[in-house]
């Protein structure tokens, strides 16, 4: 049977973080090896383990470069981590149900009242900047800023979502491999950062693997869910390489997409 060999990023989250990660996989009869990560490179290290099956974990530069090379190692699928394929398929059960799906440089000519506030981010996965409440004046600055000669991430032709601001009580993230959460926990209460693994309601995580029997954008990703307005509501789903844990069982994921991958070798 072919090995297991996790590539991580150790340049991108705090050293303990990273070697619990590291720690864990090789508990699990898995190899590891560390990598440092230049932000927005297109150049990957050389991986001397082509008889192995490579599962890479960083930043979404090295997500996005290691798909290109690695597709197998990278859980990704750019059609389907997007939000109009969220909303395609889950309508009204999205916190953001009734967004809009727009270019940035086209929203940022609308005739909208300069403090009106509203809820933006990018379409795409790749994360070009945030989710975030900003004014209809800072929209339009983002777009009077743009210079073609410097890269930016924020340009005239994104494809953003645009919604109302929404009263979020409580943020969960949850690590799914084939549609069963293996580790979840809430990271927001009342707009502030606030990790959890007790405050796991069952029917947040039941919630959430009904979702998943609708819809999964890959067999390994993660979904954040809201708690707003009394209502569990879909936030966004997240490619399982390139997304953070909070009080996550490190150990418990990577024993999850490890036998999820052996069953499939």
């Amino acid at each position: 049977m072919m090995n297991i060999h996790w590539i991580i990023q150790e340049n991108l989250t705090k050293e303990s973080l990273v070697k619990e990660l590291q720690q864990a996989v090789e508990a699990d009869g898995a190899y590891a090896d560390l990598i440092k990560i230049i932000p927005f490179s297109e150049e990957l290290p050389e991986i001397y383990s082509q008889n192995r099956f490579n599962i890479f974990y960083g930043s979404t530069t090295l997500m996005l470069n290691a798909a290109k090379r690695y597709p197998q190692g990278v859980f990704y699928d750019a059609t389907t981590f997007q939000m109009d394929s969220y909303l395609h398929h889950w309508g009204n059960e999205m916190l953001n149900a009734q967004a809009k799906l727009i270019t940035l440089g086209q929203f940022s000519q609308e005739d909208i009242n300069p403090t009106k506030e509203f809820f933006v981010r990018p379409n795409d996965d790749a994360k070009g900047f945030s989710g975030q409440v900003v004014d209809f004046a800072t929209i339009q600055q983002w777009v009077a800023q743009y210079d073609p000669n410097n890269y930016s991430v924020i340009q005239p032709n994104l494809e953003i979502i645009v919604a109302p601001p929404q009263n979020i009580h409580k943020e969960w993230r949850n690590f799914v491999v084939d549609g069963k959460v293996v580790s979840a926990s809430r990271y927001l209460l009342n707009g502030q950062l606030s990790k959890s693994s007790e405050d796991i309601p069952d029917e947040m995580l039941a919630y959430t693997e009904a979702r998943c029997q609708e819809f999964m954008p890959h067999p390994i990703f993660v979904m954040d869910i809201a708690l707003c307005n009394g209502q569990y509501k879909v936030i966004e789903c997240n490619c399982f390489n390139g997304t953070g844990f909070y009080d996550h069982d490190i150990p418990t994921i990577v024993q999850a997409v490890n036998g999820y991958i052996r069953k499939k070798l």
